[in-house]
């Protein structure tokens, strides 16, 4: 049983996973009205792409799958005439040569998603011969040795007995996707679909790489009748796929979501504990809301680090057997935890970086969190690789975090990791941070690197 059971909740409140497209989920996802309505306004209106565009952690995923959930209730409450629902997979491409694989990943997906419209929750009934043998492959690990003829599932096909693992391109063979496909048209060829989601864009690092890889799915996968894809990155990405002239016609510019407005976090704290709570009231925690805005700003306002430390805190507090009374006693809990957390983040990196490397670290929070390379003037250096050598050193004991895209160096992709924002704290606390300005001044004035 986990600790946070005894502590009243059903499950972890802190879990840093993306929401789902469930009422918890809407209920969780706060302050984002705005980009919801304009998401679903998008995957309502097609041919064109919904994409959404954040930085790691600001909760892209969640905004898509809460999307999603409400036009699942809208159908269901008869509000709507046309059904959507997620996808049971998440999607991801590393790398051009791995298109098979998604598409593989995406036919098993979505047979798994039209299977589960037989469900309870969706009142939704569709009748298919083909139904539960789909369902039996997709969940056996062995299938009867089956012999296909031109026919689909029995059809004038021949039935063998030998067991044989039950792989991809044997039902490729057979007709699989095109049964998928037939099966999406019969049920949404007049509107809605099932919504997939292409995660993490940023992983083809360079721009030109991705934009390469949604060009080659662009009139196969992403124009699948009964499905309405929303690509997701981060660090600029979707602007740099946006530059083909291939795809900037078929896709929506990014829907930006930005930080979360300090106004709506209490009600981020408050939605945690009410969703989780085995009962009104039932769950108490040893993170109070004063300490939930402490890390929210320590942590250059991203919720996703603020949720992941704020677990961390919970997991600490409960590995010390921390059993805080009241308010007073909880927060001394955590100032004892968050102050150590800081001091022992920056003595690793002091130790490990020269005091050059931290400036820039300091530079680079100074104007928010993140740069691209083409900013090296603006720190004071004289070329790129100069800094560069300073990036790589913080990105060797993860205060920074970079994707190389050669192709555009005007690209957001050096980012402050929750490691080097913590780091920066303790600095400021020690006064000996520097502002953007001192850090140019500084560099500048070295003539090995200006």
């Amino acid at each position: 049983m986990s600790f946070y059971n005894a502590w009243g909740f059903t499950d972890n409140p802190f879990s840093s996973v993306p929401l789902i497209a469930d009422e918890h989920g809407n209920k969780l996802l706060i302050g984002r009205e705005r980009e919801l309505k304009d998401l679903i306004d998008r995957i309502e209106n097609a041919p064109k792409i919904p994409t959404v565009e954040g930085g790691l952690g600001a909760g892209k995923t969640s905004l898509v799958n809460v999307a999603t959930y409400r036009l699942t209730r809208d159908f269901l409450s008869g509000k709507a005439p046309d059904l959507y629902v997620a996808c049971s997979e998440l999607f991801q491409i590393g790398s051009v040569n791995e298109i098979p694989r998604l598409e593989d990943n995406f036919y098993f997906a979505v047979a798994q998603t039209l299977i589960s419209l037989n469900e309870e929750k969706y009142k939704f009934q569709f009748a298919s011969s083909a139904k539960e043998k789909i369902n039996s492959w997709l969940n056996s690990p062995t299938f009867k040795g089956v012999q296909f003829g031109m026919s689909f599932w029995g059809n004038g096909g021949s039935v063998g007995g030998n067991e044989s693992p039950n792989t991809s391109r044997g039902f490729d063979a057979s007709g699989f996707r095109k049964a998928v496909r037939d099966w999406l048209m019969e049920i949404f060829a007049l509107g809605g679909g099932i919504v997939c989601i292409i995660d993490n864009i940023e992983l083809l690092q360079e721009s030109s790489e991705a934009r390469r890889a949604i060009e080659t799915i662009r009139d196969t996968l992403l124009a699948t009748t009964g499905t309405r894809w929303v690509l997701c990155g981060a660090n600029g990405i979707m602007q740099g796929v946006l530059t083909s002239p291939r795809l900037s016609r078929r896709l929506h510019s990014p829907i930006v979501i930005d930080r979360l407005e300090d106004k709506y976090l209490n009600n981020v704290y408050e939605s945690r504990m009410s969703v989780f709570a085995k009962f009104e009231g039932s769950g108490q925690l040893p993170l109070t809301a004063t300490a939930f805005h402490i890390l929210y700003d320590a942590l250059n306002k991203n919720l996703g680090n603020l949720i992941a430390a704020a677990d961390e805190f919970c997991q600490w507090a409960n590995s010390c057997n921390k059993n805080p009374l009241n308010e007073k006693e909880r927060d001394d809990t955590f100032y004892e935890w968050f102050y150590n957390d800081v001091r022992q983040v920056y003595a690793a990196a002091k130790a490990a970086c020269k005091p050059r490397a931290l400036e820039v670290l300091d530079g680079i929070i100074g104007i928010g969190g993140s740069c691209s390379p083409s900013d090296f003037e603006e720190f004071g250096f004289k070329s790129q690789q100069v800094m560069r050598a300073h990036v790589k050193e913080l990105e060797e004991i993860g205060l920074l975090e970079s994707v190389v895209d050669e192709k555009d160096q005007r690209r957001k992709s050096i980012q402050v990791t929750s490691k080097g924002f913590r780091a920066y704290y303790q600095r400021c606390q020690l006064g000996v941070s520097r502002s953007l300005a001192q850090v140019r001044a500084a560099i500048s004035a070295d003539s090995d690197l200006a």
